[in-house]
């Protein structure tokens, strides 16, 4: 597939929403420019070879531009002419131009966010009493290990192990969680594969025994007796809401965040939105932090 410059102004003039003067400003306008730049003015130039980078393609947009809304404002441009434009999105990496507009809404929130937090919880401190008090290898603890690295709501009570038919699924041969069913956000964001990390994966295998579930909690206590697993370790006022506020509180990359957001089922500025601060200095994101995310946010390879 080859496409002129000359065809994507087309697409943009012919498009069944161009009925006001803001379309083109919103869409065509960015690409255009962007593409102008990929091709150094050559007109005749192959459209697609010049998007099949994702990362240089994103490297002019965030040479060009520092604000962290313009950049967003880019990426969203050029997701909507790789959606929207016939068979493009089968020639390029659409989830990585996807992924590059989820790291700049996040580093756009990060940057502007300037809300007062109220204080948390530190994960590690979490872990630790859960650990003190029902033993490192204990079911308690393996759910807060768990939690860590899969922060659904409250989806705990039915994960069944190796039934590839059940609607929650851990394959204890791949460490893949599949979730086909799930509260909420199910309908927006469909089926969700993921990956434990090995370390999990092997303490789960080490507590499994004879058991078909992963977790012994019913549907309708599974939140109260999550508290009172927290509330009797000494963590106060513990509820599944400190769990996850905890967990995103913690400092991590852009990509991440975006992969927190994947697992927990919702927007990555909404991770943003679930953060506290925390009584420990090193968990508060200073302003040099945020600077720091912002330069490897652009220097880095997603």
């Amino acid at each position: 597939m080859k496409l002129s410059i000359n065809q994507v102004e087309n697409f943009y003039e012919n498009h069944p929403n161009n009925t006001t003067k803001n379309f083109k400003k919103n869409h065509q306008g960015p690409v255009l420019r962007i593409l102008n730049s990929c091709l150094e003015g050559k007109g005749d130039g192959d459209v697609v070879t010049c998007m099949k980078d994702p990362d240089a393609v994103a490297k002019k947009i965030m040479d060009k531009y520092d604000n962290p809304n313009t950049q967003k404002f880019y990426f969203q441009a050029l997701l909507f002419l790789i959606d929207e434009y016939p068979h493009l999105k089968n020639q390029l990496n659409r989830e990585r131009y996807f992924n590059f507009w989820q790291g700049s809404k996040i580093v756009k929130q990060e940057h502007d966010e300037d809300k007062p937090k109220i204080d948390g919880v530190d994960y590690d401190d979490i872990k630790e009493k859960v650990y003190k008090k029902y033993g490192a290898n204990s079911p308690e603890a393996l759910f807060i290990d768990f939690y860590e690295e899969v922060p659904l709501r409250l989806d705990y009570h039915d994960i069944r192990i190796d039934m590839p038919e059940a609607s929650k699924n851990l394959n204890t041969t791949t460490g893949i969680l599949t979730l086909k069913d799930y509260n909420k956000t199910k309908d927006k964001y469909g089926d969700k594969n993921i990956t434990l990390s090995s370390g999990l994966l092997n303490k789960i295998k080490n507590e499994l025994g004879e058991k078909t579930y992963l977790f012994y909690f019913s549907k309708t206590t599974q939140g109260q007796k999550i508290g009172k697993i927290l509330k009797e370790a000494g963590v106060e006022n513990g509820t599944m809401n400190t769990l996850r506020h905890s967990v995103h509180s913690k400092i991590m990359s852009t990509e991440d965040r975006v992969e927190m957001a994947r697992r927990s089922g919702h927007a990555p500025t909404t991770s943003l939105s679930y953060r506290r601060t925390t009584p420990t200095p090193t968990a508060d994101l200073t302003d040099d932090e945020i600077s720091d995310m912002i330069k490897d946010y652009r220097a880095r390879k997603m």
